[in-house]
């Protein structure tokens, strides 16, 4: 009977855990697509025409530092959803319209697009997980084909950056739907005084000392990796290129030892700071890193900020070798964004 019952408990247990996940997310199905897709929907000839060009150069590009060539986002242009279920389910979807005609768009869509035209050139919403979870649903609606190139011209890096930051929170609708490794987190708040709002229980602890905390997730063919860490430093004498170039590679290459003897993690190259954040001082850079010493080798991301008195950081790299990368880099930038500093004075 023991045996039994503990058999009943565990089942209960299951569904509970079921249960709340649909909770979560309602009554709406998983959301279709992978990380770093974009379904287009669109007429045709805008696709083809300049307007198309202008999307592509602005989302399709190629992403910076990658060992090899991988766009941000792959484009998948499409004329209508129509009653496509499995198209509507897609998790980031972009629509290009021309405003011809209010009536034709979505209710939560005509009243705010008609008022915005009337005063400017172009409209623009996201709508959160209307037909799937998690789900971006992005409009742009714009008076004609003159108005749509001009605001890809003009806020193409504003756009790009929008859908990262989208992207980032589909990963982490999905992320923080898994099993947590909660005893993980609070063991790094206790060393690093931050709190880790998602971290998914497939991720092994690999180092973890005073201010310093080294995280992996075994992938096909390598790993993806997750690295924090502080210090108290004046933060003017580690800026610049050439100091975030020597913080890094100090701290890493004491913390982070090559699978060969005397091998250590070391910056290949760095390209200049992309983004410096409002509300905090720091710095955000991508990169390639190398194994000195071995033959290992991919892409990093760093991203460090100040807080009372103190620098954070938090790195991101993968060892993959051959294999796209693109996936499994974002996912760990997600985790990035979710990392909060401890406020001690509550």
């Amino acid at each position: 009977m023991g045996v039994l019952l503990r058999l009943l408990v565990l089942l209960a247990l299951g569904l509970c855990s079921i249960l709340g996940g649909c909770m979560n997310q309602g009554s709406q199905p998983d959301s279709l697509g992978g990380v770093g897709e974009i379904l287009v929907v669109g007429d045709p000839a805008l696709w083809q025409g300049d307007l198309g060009v202008l999307l592509r150069k602005t989302l399709s590009s190629e992403q910076i530092g990658l060992p090899q060539p991988e766009p941000w986002f792959k484009l998948i242009p499409v004329q209508d959803l129509g009653s496509n279920k499995f198209q509507k389910r897609h998790r980031l979807i972009l629509h290009c319209v021309l405003a011809d005609d209010f009536s034709e768009l979505p209710p939560e869509i005509q009243k705010g697009a008609e008022l915005a035209l009337s005063k400017q050139s172009i409209y623009k919403r996201c709508i959160l997980n209307s037909q799937a979870y998690p789900q971006r649903e992005v409009w742009l609606v714009a008076k004609n084909v003159e108005a749509l190139k001009e605001y890809l011209l003009s806020n193409g890096s504003v756009l790009l950056q929008y859908f990262l930051h989208q992207d980032q929170q589909l990963i982490l609708g999905r992320l923080d739907r898994m099993t947590q490794a909660d005893s993980l987190a609070s063991m790094i708040q206790d060393s690093l005084g931050l709190q880790l709002k998602t971290l998914p229980g497939d991720y092994r602890l690999k180092v973890l000392r005073h201010s310093f905390a080294w995280m992996s997730k075994e992938i096909p063919g390598g790993t993806m990796n997750f690295v924090l860490w502080n210090n108290i430093l004046s933060f003017k004498s580690i800026q610049g290129v050439e100091n975030v170039h020597r913080e890094r590679d100090s701290v890493l290459a004491r913390c982070i030892p090559g699978p060969t003897e005397g091998s250590f993690y070391h910056t290949e190259y760095l390209i200049p700071p992309l983004s410096v954040y409002k509300e905090k001082i720091g710095w955000h850079i991508r990169g390639l890193w190398k194994m000195e010493g071995d033959f290992m080798g991919g892409p990093f991301v760093h991203r460090a900020w100040l807080r009372s008195g103190v620098v954070y950081h938090a790195e991101a790299f993968v060892y993959c070798p051959n294999e796209p990368k693109k996936v499994w880099l974002r996912e760990l930038e997600a985790l990035m964004t979710a990392v909060a500093t401890v406020d001690s004075s509550k």
